[in-house]
């Protein structure tokens, strides 16, 4: 809800802060809401399964994000500009937010084999 209230407040803030100098859009802050809601709901996951030791489907999603981010930010990014690179951004957060959550199942109910349990 916080995160909310700072987006709907976010243009008072920016004209506060900024005055006549700069206009930020508001897509711009949604945008950047999104990705910190993401972040907020993978970093509960992440904590956990990191706490477990169980690194290996992390590191494997990262690095095929990672792959899959470079180009995907700059063709989004030369076609679209910030926006562009802001949604490369919360689209590579999307997988980690279907697998952490199945790994965390499988962790808690003792279903985690092989590369889950790694």
């Amino acid at each position: 809800f916080i995160l909310l209230l700072l987006l709907l407040i976010s243009p008072y803030v920016y004209k506060l802060w900024l005055g006549d100098k700069l206009e930020i859009p508001f897509y711009l802050s949604f945008l950047v809401s999104i990705y910190v809601l993401l972040l907020m709901i993978n970093a509960n996951y992440s904590a956990f399964i990191n706490g477990f030791g169980r690194l290996k489907v992390s590191l494997i999603t990262i690095t095929i994000g990672l792959i899959i981010f470079i180009p995907a930010m700059y063709l989004l990014g030369k076609n679209f500009g910030v926006v562009g690179i802001l949604t490369a951004i919360i689209l590579i957060q999307i997988p980690a937010m279907v697998i952490q959550p199945i790994q965390v199942y499988k962790i808690i109910n003792n279903k985690a084999k092989g590369v889950w349990n790694e």
